[in-house]
């Protein structure tokens, strides 16, 4: 049987960029959102800030980062909805091949 072929839209250097932007925001007990992320990766990376928006949208799309409504406990916007990204697991051992292989 043959195996069906995932194309994706995102850009695989973004993608392991926002990747650890986000893992990196997370470390610090802080809510990923998109302008963290944005901070985060215009520091290592010299990329124009609506391409990078424009990726981790494309990015969301392929379901490689996950979107959730995230409500803050502390702080002053305590309550507040607020839109976070989380990295999404890999579900299949294929899929974690690839994201080892997207790593390199």
């Amino acid at each position: 049987m043959a195996k069906f072929c995932h194309r994706r839209h995102s850009d695989p250097y973004f993608v392991h960029a926002l990747r650890e932007a986000i893992l990196k925001i997370s470390q610090q007990k802080q809510c990923p959102n998109e302008q963290r992320i944005l901070r985060a990766v215009l520091q290592e990376y010299n990329w124009c800030k609506t391409e990078v928006l424009k990726q981790l949208k494309l990015a969301v799309k392929d379901e490689l980062i996950l979107q959730v409504t995230a409500i803050s406990y502390h702080g002053a916007s305590k309550g507040i909805p607020q839109t976070a990204y989380r990295v999404s697991a890999p579900e299949t051992e294929e899929e974690v091949i690839l994201l080892i292989l997207l790593c390199l």
